[in-house]
Formats: C-alpha cells, sequence, structure tokens
C-alpha cells in the first residue's frame, strides 16, 4: 500500500524527506496557481523525484454544488481547468470534501440538496473521464457538513451516480467522529477508491497509542481487496519529521501484517 501526506506545495521537500511515497496537494488552490507558478511546482516534484498521486479539496468555495447559487456552467468551467492540471500533476484521484461548496444552506431543501449534489458529481465524472482522474467522494462528519457523513451514504451516491470516474472514500479520523463502524468498509467494496486517516485525538498524525484502532481500519480494507492509496490528513500539516517517520513506519507496519 502507498502511504502519501496530505499539504500543500510549500511542503514538498518536508513530506519527500520523510519519506512518503506521494503528496496529496489541494487542487482548489493548485488550480488557483498562474501557468508559471504551476509549473514551478511541477518542477520540484520531478526534481524531488516525489510522485503526486491524489489531491484534495477539489472545490473552493465559490463553485457552490448546492443550494441556490448553483451554475453547473461555472462549475464546468472549473472543473476543466482544475482536473487537467490534476491529470498533469499524475493524480490518480481527486478528493470532493470541499464542505465549503456542498454545505446546504438553512432552508434550502435536502433532498434537493442531494440531486443537485448527484448531478454535478455525474457532470464531473464526464470531465474526469477525458483526464482520466477518478473523482472520490468524502464523508466528513457532522461537525464540518451536514450532507455525506457516512462512508455508507458516499457509497450509495457513488453508485446512483453510477460513473466509472466517480468513486467513493473512507476516512478514518471522520468514521470515528461519526462512529461508524468498520462494516461500512465491508459494504463498500470494490467503490471505496482512495482512503484517508488521522489519530481520532486532535486530528494528528497516527501514532503508537493510536495503533489498535488504525489496525481495524488496515484489516477492513485488506478484506474487501484494497489496492488503491492511504494518506494522512491532519488538522495541521505542519508537523515534526520525525513524527511524521515515525506515523508513516506505524502505518506501513500496518499494512505489512495485513498484506496490503
Amino acid at each position: 500500500m502507498k502511504i502519501g501526506y496530505c499539504a500543500p506545495a510549500c511542503y514538498i521537500r518536508e513530506v519527500k524527506e520523510a519519506g512518503f511515497d506521494y503528496i496529496e496537494l489541494p487542487l482548489c488552490s493548485i488550480a488557483a496557481e498562474t501557468d508559471q507558478s504551476f509549473e514551478k511546482i511541477l518542477a520540484q516534484l520531478k526534481s524531488e523525484n516525489l510522485p503526486c498521486l491524489a489531491s484534495n479539496m477539489f472545490l473552493p468555495k465559490s463553485v457552490r454544488v448546492t443550494g441556490n447559487d448553483v451554475n453547473l456552467k461555472t462549475a464546468a468551467a472549473y472543473c476543466e481547468t482544475a482536473l487537467s492540471r490534476a491529470q498533469r500533476l499524475g493524480n490518480r484521484a481527486v478528493v470532493l470534501g470541499s464542505c465549503g461548496a456542498r454545505n446546504v444552506p438553512g432552508g434550502f431543501p435536502m433532498e434537493k440538496a442531494w440531486r443537485q449534489f448527484e448531478e454535478f458529481g455525474r457532470m464531473a465524472g464526464e470531465i474526469a473521464a477525458k483526464h482520466d482522474v477518478v473523482i472520490v467522494l468524502e464523508p466528513i462528519n457532522g461537525t464540518e457538513t451536514n450532507l455525506m457523513k457516512t462512508v455508507i451514504e458516499g457509497v450509495a451516491l457513488a453508485r446512483k451516480i453510477n460513473h466509472p470516474y466517480v468513486k467513493a472514500l473512507a476516512d478514518y479520523f471522520h468514521m470515528q467522529v461519526e462512529k461508524e463502524g468498520m462494516s461500512s468498509i465491508l459494504a463498500a467494496g470494490d467503490d471505496l477508491y482512495h482512503t484517508h486517516t488521522a489519530a481520532l485525538v486532535g486530528r494528528s498524525l497516527p501514532l503508537e497509542y493510536d495503533q489498535e484502532i488504525q489496525a481495524y481500519f488496515i484489516k477492513a480494507l485488506k478484506q474487501i481487496g484494497y489496492r488503491g492509496a492511504l494518506s494522512i490528513e491532519t488538522a495541521d500539516y505542519r508537523q515534526p519529521l520525525s513524527e511524521m517517520r515515525q506515523s508513516l513506519s506505524l502505518l506501513q507496519s500496518l499494512a505489512e501484517q495485513a498484506e496490503i
């Protein structure tokens, strides 16, 4: 299993020094870069020999996908730019979390919001297919979003969208906050395409104290034959290199024990 680290481009060197297999960059920031700045990021990834197998933070707050301000034409134009750059980064997956873009405004009908999110997902899947990048739907706990809070909901939506370039994500941290059991991983099966993790306490680096529950997560991934990647996504990417290395070593050991 390849293990990566979520951080902005300014942290490329540290992620490489820590020994991670890849970096997961914030796509909304990458999409906003000038062409010159983007080329510099590509050049640094190449010089550090660090792949960027995935990007998170797909949508900025300005690209609304629920509520009265949805404009699919504007969203499609953004997706063309962002997913084109994701392809050039070498992304295998682009994570659609983006609470600011998807959270349902107060008083807006939830059923209609789900339909809007589904419609956006299907449209974005078509653009993703052109760039050979898979969009993964990220369930986020209820303290941060009011739409798609569990892996079960994310998988159900991916299956309803029914597009080969739209799949689901499981995040250990959000699952723990929502008290969602590992049975959701087993139910996801082949629709699970990418994963995130962090320690429950402080959304920090997974370390020895968190080992037992992280092991349950990784064992569940083994049971479904998961062959994707796992990214650490902490509340603050600026962590001591020594602890980043310890966390990477722990997850590598757990994956080896599970034979992933």
